[in-house]
């Protein structure tokens, strides 16, 4: 579906920009970038930036106009630091990330951006129907153009239900043997001799504090491989402690 979204670079002004937006493409899934007029475009500036996403610019659309850019496609929608007066309020990113996203499943479509210093003008702006904005700090709402890109490309990642679920970089190894219950009573019993011997618990009741720390424990789902470990640790402070139970 993200390949039916293409992204317009309306006289990007630098080409270190340009590099940038292409990585920010890439990281999101969008191959397809088209440059309009681009002023004075160095395709090796612009891969100095492009880290691992060289053949987006390689295989980028050139258009001397915007109309010729617009040609192939059935939705665009432009993007703004700014509310248009006589308008309606701009859509969020995830809103126009949603319009592109449905009408690409049958459609070509494509976000628009202008020149970094000044972005489209309003006379632009007026062809289309719908335009967005990002809802930044109204102290300071333009954004670098590789960010902007980077923030609708993520958007249009998110609804196209082609994000990966996050997932733990080291998850359990299957050999990992949950803790049986025996190992947490005999690691029970271990701490209660030697935090009472070094006065920790209190010895009127001492199995309040210890079945609160005894449940944190717990909540992490210990494997045996870690109970052994706690119980070596322990064992080790009661042959070094001058109080602890021998």
């Amino acid at each position: 579906m993200l390949e039916r979204v293409d992204i317009i670079l309306h006289r990007p002004q630098a080409s270190e920009n340009v590099g940038a937006a292409a990585r920010a493409m890439k990281n999101f899934g969008l191959p397809r970038l088209v440059l309009v007029s681009p002023r004075r475009f160095d395709l090796d500036r612009a891969k100095t930036l492009a880290v691992h996403a060289g053949e987006i610019l390689d295989h980028a659309r050139l258009a001397l106009t915007l109309d010729e850019a617009l040609a192939p496609y059935a939705m665009v929608i432009p993007t703004t630091a700014r509310a248009v007066p006589g308008r309606p309020a701009p859509l969020s990113p995830t809103e126009a990330a949603t319009a592109l996203v449905d009408t690409a499943r049958t459609s070509r479509v494509a976000l628009l951006f202008g020149a970094e210093a000044s972005g489209l003008p309003n006379y632009l702006l007026a062809r289309f129907p719908t335009y967005t904005s990002i809802p930044a700090d109204p102290q300071r709402k333009s954004l670098n153009l590789a960010q902007a890109v980077l923030l609708y490309a993520w958007e249009l990642h998110q609804q196209s239900g082609l994000a990966p679920e996050l997932a733990r970089p080291d998850p359990a190894r299957r050999t990992d043997q949950p803790a049986p219950f025996v190992l947490v009573t005999e690691l029970r019993q271990r701490a209660r001799r030697l935090l009472l011997a070094n006065g920790f618990l209190n010895a009127q009741q001492p199995d309040r504090a210890l079945d609160e720390l005894m449940r944190v424990l717990l909540r992490a789902q210990p494997t045996q491989r870690e109970l052994e470990l706690l119980l070596a640790a322990l064992a080790q402070v009661e042959r070094t402690s001058t109080v602890a139970p021998r």
